[in-house]
């Protein structure tokens, strides 16, 4: 009786490679449109091991190791409890480290395709960006996808900052820009 065994090969983050995730994933970021309306985000870490897709000559899969910060989007109009991400970093196969950005519209529209190599990451280039007197010189503008739908509500841009994350988007002719990132208190129970 001839027995099959697979390998099964685990595909870790490097130390160096969570440089590219700037939260902690405890911050609130508030961001204000150009229109005077608020629209606040809860942050979260999450991290775990996944399996690789189902290879036919394989009996057990490949794992590969995901970091990311989920949110929770405060003013969107569809309530859901499911947490959604804002940017994840996943070890992958041969192919190396996988960065994936995506933010959301009030409304819950995305900018779907945000998945890169650190390669294709790094030659986004980097522009300045003024919001309230800071200037934020490592902003990488990425584009959304195109509004098939012709719905005008899908996030035309959004602005990444690579060492303050998510500094707004633009969607439908509204700016939404970073007004203000804090650590919410926690709760001390005193004697």
């Amino acid at each position: 009786m001839m027995i099959l065994i697979s390998c099964v090969t685990k595909y870790k983050i490097q130390e160096t490679e969570y440089q590219f995730i700037p939260y902690k994933g405890n911050e609130v970021l508030v961001f204000e449109s150009n229109r005077s309306k608020k629209d606040t985000i809860s942050l979260k870490t999450y991290k775990g091991w996944y399996k690789t897709e189902r290879v036919p000559y394989r009996i057990f899969h490949n794992k590969y190791e995901k970091y990311g910060i989920d949110l929770v989007h405060h003013s969107s109009k569809i309530v859901d409890s499911i947490p959604d991400f804002l940017i994840e970093i996943f070890a992958f196969d041969w192919k190396g480290l996988r960065i994936n950005i995506r933010t959301k519209s009030d409304n819950h529209n995305y900018v779907n395709k945000t998945s890169f190599t650190v390669f294709e990451f790094d030659s986004i280039p980097n522009t300045e960006m003024k919001i309230n007197q800071i200037i934020y010189s490592d902003v990488k503008v990425i584009l959304g996808e195109n509004d098939e739908n012709k719905t005008g509500n899908q996030v035309s841009q959004f602005y990444w900052s690579e060492k303050n994350g998510l500094l707004g988007w633009d969607i439908n002719n509204v700016e939404w820009r970073l007004n203000k990132r804090y650590v919410p208190q926690q709760n001390i129970k005193m004697d």
